[in-house]
C-alpha cells in the first residue's frame, strides 16, 4: 500500500504499508517511534518539512526499507540502529542540523548506493568502515565539520563509486600515496577546501571518465602534472586558490555538458602567456584566470568562444583589447581590470548587448567613453573605468541602463557635468531575476552588495574638470572645459597630417615630371626644343608689339603698304 500526503496514516494496516511519502507538507515536531511498526515499509519520504529532534532508533526495525529520505528538515542526530537496515539502498539526510559523528555501523549497509549527508553539522573523522560499501555509487559529505585523515582505507572496496563530494570540510586531510591505484572510475571529484598532502593528487591520473574536478583551496603547490592534459572528458575544472606554478600548458581541453563548462584557475602563481589553444574550447562558459602573473596580449581568437564570464583581472597583460575578442553577444561579465592594457575601447564591445558587469579599471586605456555604453548595454549593473586615461564627457546614454548601480569613473581626465539622470537611477529599485542573479555574482566576485555608488562622490574623484552633483563644485554655464593635453595632441596631429598631405602632393607632382626628364633622354630633348620654339615666338611677339608702340607715338598712326 502506498500512502501520499492526502492519506491518513492511522487508517493503514501496519503490515500493508509499503511506501509512505509525506514530503513538502509543513510537518513539524519529531518523527514518532510508532513508524517502527511499519515493518513492511520499503520507502519513507519525510523530506522538505519542519521536523526536529533525533532520527528515532525505532527506524532500525524497518528491515525491508530501501529508501530513507529525510532531507531539508531540522533533524539533529543519526542513530547507530540505521546500520541494521541491510536492505537500504539510498539515504538522503542533507540540509538538516545533524551533529556528532557518522556512525561506524553504516559500514554494514552492504546494499547502499547513495549516502548523502551534505550541509549539516557533522564532526569527527570519516569512519573507515565506509570503505566496505561495495555498491556505493554516491558519497556526499560536503559542507560539514568533518576532520581527520582520509587514506586509501576509506576507499578500499568502493569499486562502484562515481560521485565523491567532500567540499568544505576544511579540517579533512587527504593523505593518499602516489602509488595507489583506485578500483573505481569517478565521474565527479569535489574536494574544495579540503587539505591535500603530497602535491597534486596522483591517484587521479587513472580516472579516465572524470568530468568534474574541483580542487579549489586545497593547499596544492607546484606545477601542473603532464598527465592532466590527457583527461579526455573534463567539462568543469576548478583549481583556484592554490599555489600552482608554471605555465598553463598542461591543462586539458575543457568540453561542454548540459550547456555548462568552467575553467577556474584564479589566485595561483601561473606565469607566461594565455595559450592560443584555449580558443579550441569554443563552448566554455566561464573562464577565470584572475590574480596570477600572466603576461602578453589577450589572444584575438578568444572572440569565437561562447563565454558568458571572462575574468582576466590582476595579471600583467598588455596591449589593446582586441576588437574581435569582444564581439560576443553571450557575454554577461567582463573583468580586465588591474592590468597594463592600453588603446581605446573597441567598437565591437557594443555588440555584447547582455553585459551586466564591465570592469576595465586600473589600466592605461584612453579616449572618450563611447555613446554605445548604455545605448546597447542596457542591462549594466556595474561599470568601472577608474584609474585610466579617459577624456571627454560622461555620455548620457548610460542613463538607459536602468539597472546600473555600481559606477566608478574616478582618477581619469573627464570633463563637463555629471548626468542628472544618475540621481534617478540611484533611487530606483530593481527586483527582477536578471538583476538578482547579477547581484549575487557581484557579491561573490568582490563588488560587495549592490549598493548605491552612482551618487557617491568618490566614484568621480580626481577628474579635475568634472562638475555637478554629487561633487561639491557646481558647473558654470559659460565655462568651457580646457583642452586636455590629449586633445592638444590630437589637434597637433591634424596640422601635421594637413602639412603631410600638401608635401606629398607636391613631391608626387614634382618628381613625376622631373623623374621622367632625368631618365628619358628623348623626352628631355623634345621638351627643350619645344621650350626654344615657344621662347622664340614670345620674343618675336614682344619685339613687334614694342615697335608698334614706338611708331604710334611718332606719327599717331601706322601706314600699311
Amino acid at each position: 500500500m502506498i500512502i501520499g500526503p492526502s492519506t491518513n496514516v492511522s487508517e493503514c494496516s501496519e503490515s500493508a504499508l509499503e511506501i509512505l511519502y509525506l514530503d513538502m507538507n509543513k510537518l513539524h515536531g519529531s518523527i514518532p517511534d510508532s513508524f517502527g511498526r511499519f515493518t513492511n515499509l520499503r520507502g519513507l519520504d519525510l523530506s522538505n518539512n519542519e521536523l526536529t529532534g533525533a532520527i528515532p532508533e525505532a527506524l532500525g526495525k524497518l528491515r525491508l526499507l530501501e529508501g530513507l529520505y529525510l532531507s531539508d528538515n531540522q533533524l539533529s542526530f543519526i542513530p547507530e540502529s540505521l546500520g541494521g537496515l541491510t536492505a537500504l539502498k539510498e539515504i538522503y539526510l542533507k540540509s538538516n542540523r545533524l551533529r556528532g559523528p557518522i556512525p561506524v555501523s553504516l559500514g554494514r549497509l552492504t546494499s547502499l548506493r547513495v549516502f548523502s549527508v551534505s550541509s549539516n553539522l557533522l564532526e569527527g573523522p570519516i569512519p573507515s568502515s565506509i570503505g566496505q560499501l561495495t555498491k556505493l555509487y554516491v558519497l556526499d559529505l560536503s559542507n560539514n565539520y568533518l576532520q581527520g585523515v582520509v587514506s586509501e582505507d576509506h576507499f578500499a572496496n568502493l569499486s562502484m563509486l562515481k560521485y565523491l563530494n567532500a567540499n568544505y570540510n576544511n579540517k579533512l586531510l587527504f593523505n593518499i600515496s602516489h602509488e595507489w591505484i583506485p578500483s573505481f572510475q569517478l565521474k565527479v571529484a569535489r574536494l574544495d577546501s579540503c587539505k591535500i598532502k603530497n602535491g597534486f593528487p596522483q591517484w587521479l591520473q587513472n580516472q579516465r571518465k572524470l568530468e568534474e574536478l574541483v580542487l579549489s583551496n586545497a593547499s596544492i603547490t607546484g606545477p601542473l602534472p603532464t598527465w592532466l592534459r590527457l583527461l579526455p572528458n573534463i567539462y568543469d575544472l576548478d583549481l583556484s586558490y592554490n599555489k600552482l606554478t608554471g605555465p598553463l600548458t598542461n591543462l586539458p581541453l575543457v568540453k561542454v555538458k548540459y550547456s555548462q563548462s568552467r575553467l577556474l584557475l584564479q589566485n595561483n602563481i601561473f606565469r607566461g602567456l594565455i595559450p592560443r589553444w584555449f580558443c579550441k574550447m569554443i563552448d566554455l562558459k566561464l573562464l577565470d584566470l584572475s590574480r596570477n602573473r600572466l603576461t602578453g596580449k589577450i589572444p584575438k581568437c578568444l572572440w569565437n568562444m561562447s563565454l558568458e564570464m571572462m575574468i582576466l583581472s590582476s595579471n600583467r597583460l598588455s596591449g589593446v583589447i582586441p576588437s574581435s575578442f569582444v564581439a560576443n553577444p553571450s557575454l554577461l561579465w567582463l573583468q580586465l581590470n588591474d592590468n597594463n592594457l592600453n588603446g581605446e575601447l573597441p567598437q565591437d564591445l557594443g555588440y555584447s548587448t547582455k553585459l551586466g558587469v564591465l570592469d576595465l579599471g586600473e589600466n592605461k586605456i584612453s579616449g572618450d567613453i563611447p555613446e554605445w555604453i548604455g545605448e546597447n548595454t542596457t542591462g549594466l549593473v556595474a561599470f568601472r573605468l577608474h584609474k585610466n586615461n579617459f577624456t571627454g564627457h560622461i555620455p548620457h546614454s548610460l542613463c538607459k541602463s536602468r539597472t546600473l548601480r555600481i559606477l566608478d569613473l574616478a582618477h581619469n581626465s573627464l570633463t563637463e557635468s555629471i548626468p542628472h539622470c544618475f540621481g534617478e537611477l540611484a533611487a530606483m529599485k530593481e527586483d527582477g531575476l536578471y538583476y538578482s542573479m547579477l547581484s549575487r555574482m557581484a557579491f561573490r566576485y568582490g563588488y560587495g552588495n549592490i549598493m548605491q555608488t552612482l551618487m557617491d562622490p568618490s566614484a568621480y574623484a580626481d577628474n579635475t574638470y568634472l562638475c555637478g552633483a554629487p561633487l561639491p563644485n557646481e558647473c558654470s554655464p559659460h565655462e568651457k572645459p580646457p583642452t586636455t593635453s590629449k586633445n592638444k595632441h590630437k589637434e597637433a596631429n591634424k596640422v601635421w597630417y594637413y602639412c603631410l598631405d600638401i608635401m606629398s602632393g607636391f613631391a608626387t607632382g614634382f618628381w613625376g615630371i622631373i623623374g621622367v626628364l632625368l631618365f628619358k633622354t628623348q623626352w628631355r630633348h623634345k621638351l627643350f626644343r619645344f621650350c626654344d620654339k615657344i621662347m622664340g615666338k614670345i620674343y618675336v611677339a614682344v619685339a613687334v608689339r614694342s615697335s608698334f608702340e614706338v611708331e604710334k607715338k611718332k606719327v599717331g598712326c601706322i601706314k600699311f603698304k
